[in-house]
């Protein structure tokens, strides 16, 4: 077995020995994207890009942020008026020890589930937003982009 499977399988075995630990965790990072975006205080005469501009600012003047114990919020870019990019680094690990499959298995759903339901996301689904999930590893290098599109969390 090559070291690079090896440390795949180290991390599988250890995302499944800490499911509990990693879903807190998740609704944890959730939970703080959701509750700065729903404080934008946007109203309905808001421009496309007025509103993702702040929602933005309103996360970065939280950031850096841990929001877990691997995961830091690291900043928000508005890319046009219709994307939004969420920055992230895993602090414990580099990318060579990231399963991304499984990484962003567990994450999307979750994602997708908040965007729908939290009202902190009401000016990104109200916006027809694409939100940009981008994860990097201790070392700066990016482990994956998860792109979620107006068709992707609209029910």
């Amino acid at each position: 077995m090559s070291t690079l499977a090896a440390s795949n399988l180290t991390l599988m075995r250890t995302i499944e020995r800490n499911t509990v630990l990693l879903k807190p965790a998740l609704w944890t990072i959730l939970a703080a994207v959701f509750l700065i975006s729903s404080q934008s205080g946007c109203s309905s005469n808001t421009t496309p890009l007025n509103a993702v501009e702040l929602a933005a600012q309103r996360v970065n003047s939280r950031c850096p942020q841990m929001v877990d114990q691997i995961t830091r919020m690291d900043s928000a870019t508005v890319l046009s008026d219709s994307i939004l990019q969420y920055h992230y680094t895993i602090v414990t690990q580099s990318k060579e020890t990231v399963d991304v499959k499984s990484l962003t298995g567990f994450l999307v759903p979750g994602i997708i589930e908040n965007i729908r339901e939290s009202p902190g996301m009401k000016i990104q689904r109200d916006n027809l937003l694409t939100m940009i999930f981008s994860y990097r590893d201790k070392n700066g290098t990016l482990v994956t982009d998860i792109t979620l599109r107006p068709g992707d969390y609209l029910e």
